[in-house]
């Protein structure tokens, strides 16, 4: 007789490991991608490159939470991740509200939404490439990226791009939020 260890989601130690994991990432990201002064241009580089993995994993982690039916032992560590990601947040909320004020949104290469069309979409079909363009209202970016990820596992790396644009203002979307 052989001892093997599976995957099992339908075990009750899943979800609890899957938050557990979550909370743990909480607290790492917020810890290690520093919040710092800086142009709107730079924030917006550096939530693409890394910053929305923390708001991916804190995502996780409140999904995860919906599927247990209580935290046990994971009460602290999860209250702990939650009081670091609004704290994080919070800074981060403030940094890029001062730049914003500060510098307004108008300079530098970020690419406008009403941009994408003419500068990225257009020139591909004009060289024959196959385009599907996705424009979806309230779209989180790290959840762009999560779909980006399984695209690429579908259709391969080099067969999907992500790219963040700033969306016109206002950004309210009254019907359907």
């Amino acid at each position: 007789s052989r001892f093997w260890a599976t995957w099992d989601l339908d075990s009750p130690w899943q979800g609890l490991w899957e938050v557990a994991f979550a909370a743990a990432r909480v607290q790492e990201l917020t810890t290690s991608i520093e919040v710092a002064a800086a142009s709107p241009e730079s924030l917006f580089a550096q939530y693409e490159a890394s910053t929305w993995q923390v708001d991916a994993e804190h995502r996780r982690l409140e999904l995860g939470l919906t599927r247990l039916d209580e935290l046990g032992d994971l009460e602290v560590p999860v209250q702990a991740a939650r009081r670091a990601y609004e704290a994080w947040l919070d800074r981060y909320r403030g940094v890029f509200t001062s730049a914003v004020s500060a510098q307004g949104l108008t300079g530098g290469q970020l690419l406008r939404q009403s941009e994408i069309h003419d500068k990225r979409v257009e020139p591909a079909i004009r060289t024959g490439a196959k385009v599907a363009y996705f424009f979806v209202d309230a779209l989180r970016y790290e959840l762009g990226r999560e779909l980006a990820s399984s695209l690429q596992r579908a259709f391969g790396e080099d067969a999907v791009r992500v790219e963040g644009a700033i969306g016109a203002a206002p950004s309210i979307t009254p019907v359907g939020m």
